[in-house]
């Protein structure tokens, strides 16, 4: 994670800053993200901090990039509207930058999106998360019930922007289901074939225990390799690939 502030409009008082996720080869889905822009309370007097970097700490674990736009206050109106506007604008030219899908940014206020209300019975004013560590110390500022506002949202959000895509299997296949054994399928199988369990335990001696090799019988012989505090070079691999390939199976 990264963050960086940066002023509006040539004030200095009027500051963005984003809390990025540092993207991952492991997040392939993941490369451009859903952003949100928080607009910390005060009443136009002040702005809690309390509403600020919390919330956004909550998006960001939900995998949002999280802004927050210190905008003006004590000032008249429009003034902090044009500082939300200054903020939207940056943070889709500087999309590419900092991982965000322009076209997937959820502000309040913004003209044109969809909303959803959701009424609470109790609570008072200023409550941000609703939950202890955001409540500055006074019992008031908890309220689990209304602390459930986050879940809500997210939800909505989902719902409005999309969520990320989670559709592709990334279970190893199985001996039987390509036809053939290999260091790319499930080696439970193989291990209970003889001809293959020799191949195998040539390079890799330790799934001669019992423990260990049913612990890992569910992944192919290509990950139980990375996972070795020195991994077998490339052609080692290939070799015990060809050897494996040549097992009729049965």
């Amino acid at each position: 994670m990264r963050t960086e502030t940066i002023s509006l409009r040539g004030r200095p008082e009027v500051e963005l800053t984003a809390y990025l996720l540092d993207p991952s080869s492991e997040l392939r889905n993941a490369v451009l993200r859903p952003a949100v822009l928080v607009f910390p309370g005060g009443g136009y007097r002040g702005l809690s901090d309390r509403e600020a970097e919390p919330v956004a700490m909550a998006y960001l674990a939900e995998g949002y990039q999280a802004f927050v736009l210190r905008y003006s206050v004590r000032t008249e109106f429009p003034e902090p509207l044009f500082d939300a506007e200054e903020a939207l604008s940056v943070i889709r030219k500087r999309g590419a930058e900092w991982g965000v899908d322009p076209e997937r940014i959820a502000a309040m206020d913004e003209m044109g999106i969809p909303f959803e209300a959701h009424i609470f019975q109790n609570g008072g004013h200023g409550l941000s998360l609703a939950k202890a560590h955001t409540s500055g110390g006074y019992r008031s500022n908890v309220n689990l019930r209304f602390a459930e506002w986050f879940a809500l949202s997210v939800g909505w959000l989902r719902e409005v922007l999309g969520d990320f895509s989670s559709d592709e299997d990334n279970s190893v296949p199985k001996a039987r289901d390509t036809g053939r054994y290999g260091i790319d399928v499930a080696m439970g199988g193989m291990l209970a074939r003889q001809e293959c369990r020799a191949a195998i335990l040539e390079f890799f001696p330790q799934l001669s225990d019992k423990k260990q090799a049913a612990r890992a019988s569910s992944y192919s012989l290509s990950i139980v390799n990375e996972a070795l505090p020195v991994p077998h070079p490339a052609d080692r691999m290939k070799e015990l690939d060809r050897s494996l390939r040549q097992i009729a199976l049965q």
